[in-house]
């Protein structure tokens, strides 16, 4: 059972009592480099005729933070039969008719109802008229520690008070805080038993 001090929508504090240093300062770690997500990796673009080279538009895509959930359904296990089939995406965009076409996050077509963008007004590129985008890209799991993009928190931080340490997170929105830090502690778990 965590001891929660402050949890707002996206910032989670616990009280961590009679814990060391050193396993405060793991869990952060584990927190930002090993709780996994989903992002955008694989990324093949059909038709690009605007400005932008393709791997400044993959790269943005990757950045684009996208719901988790799919993983975390069983009360903070990680989900292992998710494939890259299952987190498949499409973006096929023309600026038809205005001058001008902001292609946002949301345009994103994803194969499942349960991967979204976080936010879905989020520009990728602007085309100009008669300009087109196809993109087909899968978003796989990964960990922060291979790439930020998978990364769960924007920030994790740690106070020393009387007997222990309180530990704050700020969970970018593809998961919930109380699930991060409930697969944080069971990662660090199975490490100290081992």
């Amino acid at each position: 059972m965590l001891n929660i001090k402050r949890y707002d929508r996206d910032i989670l504090t616990i009280v961590l009592p009679n814990k060391d240093l050193d396993f405060v300062n793991s869990l952060r770690k584990i927190i930002i480099s090993e709780v996994p997500t989903l992002a955008i990796n694989e990324t093949k673009i059909f038709v690009n005729t605007s400005s932008m080279p393709d791997e400044i538009i993959a790269h943005r895509l990757g950045l684009i933070t996208l719901k988790s959930d799919i993983l975390s359904k069983n009360k903070g296990e990680v989900a292992k039969d998710f494939t890259v089939e299952d987190g498949m995406v499409c973006l096929d965009v023309k600026c038809k008719d205005k001058d001008k076409l902001v292609v946002l996050s949301g345009m994103m077509k994803f194969d499942t109802e349960e991967i979204s963008p976080i936010n879905s007004d989020v520009p990728i590129l602007t085309l100009s008229k008669g300009q087109c985008l196809k993109v087909h890209a899968a978003a796989t799991v990964g960990m922060g520690k291979l790439n930020y993009k998978w990364s769960p928190v924007s920030r994790v931080w740690f106070n020393k008070v009387k007997n222990g340490y309180e530990l704050s997170l700020e969970s970018l929105g593809s998961l919930k805080p109380h699930i991060i830090i409930s697969v944080a502690i069971g990662i660090l778990s199975e490490k100290l038993n081992q």
